[in-house]
């Protein structure tokens, strides 16, 4: 080190990525629903984005989550029936949810059945026979 401007250039190259970046409110119109992710996931991504936001009103907020989701079921219902506030509408988010997980294991649980009706006519090279109308 040859002087203290240089000892500084390499504190600031050193130490500037650890300083925390305040988000604005623009900065949450970019958190928008990704193309196959689930509300859950969605409304955990907010809510960390929504952490790093200085300053930000509740309505601006609600805004920025409503523009960001997909047009699906859970928006038409916000549509319909606005929420007054961000704890009502994180309230209909849970409950919707908790609807899709357990749709998704629903689906998970109720697999389409593998060769069903006649098993044993495969195993001893017969085919099967399609009923014909008389």
């Amino acid at each position: 080190m040859d002087s203290f401007d240089t000892l500084c250039g390499w504190l600031l190259a050193r130490f500037a990525d650890c300083k925390s970046i305040i988000a604005t409110f623009a900065s949450l119109d970019n958190v928008i629903q990704r193309e196959r992710e689930g509300l859950k996931q969605y409304m955990a991504r907010f809510a960390r984005a929504k952490l790093n936001t200085s300053d930000l009103h509740q309505a601006m907020s609600m805004d920025a989550l409503l523009v960001g989701l997909h047009p699906e079921k859970f928006l038409d219902t916000l549509y319909v029936e606005s929420p007054e506030d961000m704890d009502q509408l994180q309230a209909r988010a849970a409950r919707y949810m908790s609807i899709e997980e357990n749709t998704d294991t629903h689906r998970r649980t109720m697999k389409a059945p593998t060769t069903t009706v006649f098993p044993n006519l495969r195993e001893r090279g017969q085919r099967n026979l399609k009923a014909t109308p008389p």
